[in-house]
């Protein structure tokens, strides 16, 4: 098994028309073509990029993300993401999902995962916060790379759907805005905590802690 070199036509391709699904050329929609026309950065690997919707993995619903929008991650959380990416295997290809450097130094890992010959679409990765520290990654951020090997004959194809982020749909609302706002406050509310507004400060970020949880 031997990684392929990543490259626009020659085996990446961005349009349906272009996909031969027996063929050795992967189809990925919403492709951010200059990764892979840039003479600084390997091409033996793409950065998969956050999506329009996670869940948090507490959570029974998921969340859409607007295009100016970030996922808060802290300390200990687990999120489901959705890439903004669509892949589309044939039948001579298939992918890992490995994490970034960079956001290993931060604290933000993901499952190794993989992608079969024959997968027809999105993925779904899940992110963990292992570090001391909240982190954000905003919508299209690079948070996972793929790597692609070749397969040899005799491989059996995958037959199921795209993977989705499981959850009833629920646009982000008011007590998410209030969320980030509390992330973005904390060392303030943290010393209030200590005064006359302790208590209803301790009330407000308990409250915003049972919203995640349900």
């Amino acid at each position: 098994m031997c990684v392929v070199p990543l490259a626009v036509d020659i085996s990446v391709v961005e349009k349906q028309e272009d996909f031969d699904s027996k063929g050795h050329k992967i189809l990925v929609t919403n492709l951010e073509s200059e990764q892979l026309r840039s003479d600084t950065s390997s091409n033996v690997s793409y950065d998969l990029r956050v999506g329009h919707e996670y869940r948090r993995y507490r959570d029974r619903n998921k969340t859409e993300l607007g295009e100016t929008d970030s996922i808060i991650i802290r300390p200990g959380d687990t999120v489901m993401i959705q890439t903004e990416e669509a892949v589309h295997m044939p039948s001579h290809l298939f992918a890992y999902i490995v994490p970034k450097v960079t956001l290993l130094n931060m604290g933000l890992t993901n499952t190794l995962a993989k992608v079969d010959p024959g997968y027809p679409g999105s993925l779904v990765v899940t992110i963990f916060n292992l570090g001391k520290t909240t982190q954000k990654l905003s919508r299209r951020a690079p948070f996972c790379q793929m790597v692609v090997h070749t397969v040899l004959e005799g491989a059996t194809l995958y037959h199921k759907g795209s993977k989705q982020v499981a959850g009833a749909p629920r646009r982000p609302g008011w007590w998410l805005r209030a969320d980030a706002w509390v992330d973005r406050h904390k060392t303030l509310l943290t010393l209030l905590s200590g005064g006359l507004g302790g208590a209803l400060v301790n009330l407000l970020v308990q409250w915003l802690g049972r919203m995640h949880g349900h």
